[in-house]
């Protein structure tokens, strides 16, 4: 069974992906449970440079991120041009409060 993605406003087809089997989801699944524990082992302040890290990707890429997200949701570039922009202030954000979040840990 393939999945259609199709931009809302245009009607165009985005893309088509196939569905995961169980065996590849579980797969994932356990994956994702692995880097979670991974990502539990940094430091807070190496926690605090990726996120600021990923802020700086966001908005080095602004412009194709808002590109894609106009694509496949169809809202106007202005719009996702501001939704890429607050997804790097939260990554800001989360930088400069990674400590103080994970105190206790």
């Amino acid at each position: 069974m393939a999945f259609v993605s199709i931009n809302p406003y245009t009607e165009q087809v985005v893309g088509e992906y196939e569905a995961l089997g169980f065996e590849e989801s579980a797969r994932r699944i356990q994956k994702s449970r692995e880097a979670c524990l991974f990502w539990k082992k940094f430091p807070a302040a190496e926690k605090g440079e990726i996120f600021r890290a990923l802020s700086r990707r966001l908005r080095e890429g602004q412009r194709s991120f808002a590109e894609t997200i106009t694509r496949e949701m169809g809202k106007p570039v202005r719009e996702s041009l501001a939704e890429v922009e607050k997804c790097a202030w939260l990554g800001d954000y989360f930088a400069e409060n990674t400590a103080r979040f994970l105190e206790g840990e």
